[in-house]
């Protein structure tokens, strides 16, 4: 739907943020054009350490931007990748992990609008691209670009299912009514990963994985896959992954309150051991970026000073400059 720059913002204090840019070939379907928009002026309004922040959105010669913080980390799947040919996650950098992801998508659920109403956000597309580690240790939700507010903005067609299909519950793949329960059924698909190595429902296809999340067949418990994970452990994800959305957990506070008491036996990693284990995983990756991104503002520092190249006069505060792209 998008691409992901790093750019300058321009000003007496300038600073590296992040851009994500509409593609060209979804500039001109208005349907693309409104979730784009949406999501900026949804995700605008949530302030929490665990949510990637939109800073500003607009356009500029046609192409419609939004501009985030830039976040020094990568995608869970890449760290769910790399961690596999090292034996997997550790479980105390599971619980953290998922327990940073609850807070944040807790605070979406509970976005209130001006008449101090819960707006009814649900994310929709909770998955491990969508959740970023921080090579400091933090955890961010982001890509609310499928997200649905109940009041709302714009209105999904009925019968439309926005969201990866591997990521779905079964009243989303259903085109059912969705409400918070739905991101705790998925962030529960990733829980499951973290901790198994394995999709609990992936199957040969897509059309075949959607049939398996919406059949009544519960997953197949995580301890029979890892006997030595504890027990309250397994019983964590097997409720946010219970098929009927009422035997889930109500909340993301309440499942964040359940990885608490997990963590009197199994102690959640600090932001320390989560930021020495991505160093470990994907360190050189992150400093190539880190040089990538150095190296283009320095050019575009040189340009400034260039007649050649006169700095760009956008109408906005924003500045798009020459950059590295982040995805």
């Amino acid at each position: 739907m998008a691409s992901v720059w790093a750019a300058r913002t321009s000003g007496q204090l300038p600073k590296i943020v992040a851009v994500k840019l509409l593609r060209a070939e979804l500039s001109d379907d208005p349907d693309f054009e409104a979730m784009f928009l949406d999501e900026a002026t949804l995700v605008s309004q949530i302030h929490h350490p665990n949510v990637a922040e939109t800073i500003d959105a607009g356009e500029e010669d046609g192409v419609l931007y939004q501009v985030m913080e830039l976040i020094d980390g990568e995608p869970l799947n890449l760290v769910l990748r790399e961690s596999k040919a090292r034996g997997g996650v550790p479980l105390p950098v599971a619980l953290r992990i998922v327990g940073e992801a609850a807070l944040g998508l807790h605070a979406a659920h509970e976005l209130r609008g001006r008449d101090g109403k819960l707006v009814g956000l649900v994310h929709r597309d909770v998955s491990p691209q969508n959740i970023l580690v921080g090579y400091d240790g933090s955890v961010k939700i982001l890509d609310f670009g499928v997200a649905k507010a109940a009041s709302n903005l714009q209105r999904t067609k009925v019968g439309q299912v926005k969201g990866k299909y591997a990521y779905m519950s079964p009243e989303q793949a259903g085109s059912e009514p969705i409400d918070r329960r739905t991101d705790v059924f998925t962030l529960g698909i990733v829980f499951y990963q973290l901790v198994t190595g394995k999709h609990p429902f992936l199957a040969e296809n897509e059309p075949a994985t959607v049939r398996r999340i919406c059949d009544k067949t519960a997953a197949e418990p995580p301890r029979t896959l890892v006997p030595s994970l504890p027990e309250d452990v397994g019983r964590i994800i097997m409720k946010a992954l219970a098929k009927p959305r009422d035997e889930r957990f109500a909340s993301m506070a309440e499942l964040r309150r359940a990885i608490e008491q997990a963590s009197q036996t199994t102690p959640l990693a600090t932001a320390d051991e989560l930021a020495a284990l991505m160093q470990r995983l994907l360190g050189p990756r992150g400093e190539r970026r880190r040089a990538a991104i150095q190296e283009a503002m320095q050019i575009a520092r040189e340009r400034s000073n260039d007649p050649d190249y006169p700095p760009p006069q956008p109408s906005s505060p924003i500045a798009l400059a020459a950059a590295a792209p982040q995805r």
